[in-house]
């Protein structure tokens, strides 16, 4: 099944047609990012359902909790500022960053850490 390309109301998360998954934060400044405040979103329609995020910062170390009904079969694609120097912690084990800053969540992965250089 194909699915199509659909800009959600806010630029913050979208559905991506060729890999099915869901993207967020993607136009999020870096200084969000290090906000001592965090961010949190409830209730965000994606193309997957409602997507709930919270952010919180805890000097160097942060972490992100995704909750809602938003299932992309492939799961989440965290775009994170490039050259940020950030690196993603699903438990003990390390997760990707590409050079742009993405970095792939694996389908049903719903808490990680961030550390930021």
């Amino acid at each position: 099944m194909k699915y199509q390309k659909q800009q959600q109301q806010a630029p913050h998360a979208y559905a991506d047609a060729d890999e099915i998954r869901g993207w967020f934060a993607g136009r999020v400044p870096e200084e969000w990012f290090r906000d001592p405040k965090g961010m949190r979103v409830r209730g965000l329609a994606t193309y997957f359902g409602r997507l709930d995020l919270s952010y919180t910062v805890a000097g160097t170390s942060t972490e992100l909790e995704l909750a809602g009904t938003a299932a992309p079969p492939d799961g989440f694609i965290l775009r994170l500022p490039p050259g940020a120097g950030a690196s993603v912690w699903h438990g003990n084990e390390r997760l990707p960053v590409a050079h742009g800053g993405d970095c792939a969540l694996p389908g049903g992965v719903a808490k990680v850490r961030i550390r930021f250089s």
